[in-house]
């Protein structure tokens, strides 16, 4: 096949898939779009998210940040505390199909009630470690995840 007409498909698949942009959704599966998590202690989450490249560059780590307040609310806390982030952009690694790839997150998260509790941080650079409201969190980030908002916590 010749290299424009290779070109030419292969933008024609790029324009198809823009609609395609992540959405805020579980993934059950481990590949591809979207979050998942795992529970390190009964306060503590590491939480994966995958966003490609046709969503905005932080979206990844909006998800993943979202689902880890979404758990420390579930789980009767009021703050979280992000102790670690990991993120790895993948855009590079597939060349013309780098839309595909976009960034995957890994956010660790402990839940905490008392927001001067002290933080454990893993982080490379300690003073990115911060402990975040809940609600606030889930407010703020909500609506940039187009996001539902969620029913008030029960007490």
């Amino acid at each position: 096949m010749h290299t424009a007409r290779r070109s030419q498909l292969l933008a024609a698949s790029l324009l198809a898939l823009a609609g395609c942009a992540t959405t805020y959704d579980r993934n059950s599966l481990g590949w591809g779009d979207g979050y998942r998590e795992q529970r390190l202690a009964a306060d503590l989450w590491l939480v994966r998210a995958q966003a490609n490249g046709f969503t905005r560059e932080s979206f990844a780590l909006d998800m993943a940040t979202y689902r880890a307040a979404e758990l420390a609310r579930e789980a009767g806390f009021a703050y979280l505390q992000l102790i670690d982030t990991d993120t790895e952009d993948n855009s590079d690694t597939l060349g013309d199909l780098s839309a595909m790839a976009g960034v995957r997150v890994e956010v660790k998260a402990r839940g905490v009630n008392d927001r001067d509790a002290p933080i454990v941080c893993e982080m490379r650079a300690p003073q990115t470690c911060r402990t975040l409201s809940v609600e606030e969190t889930m407010r703020t980030l909500g609506p940039r995840l187009r996001v539902r908002p969620p029913p008030p916590p029960a007490r």
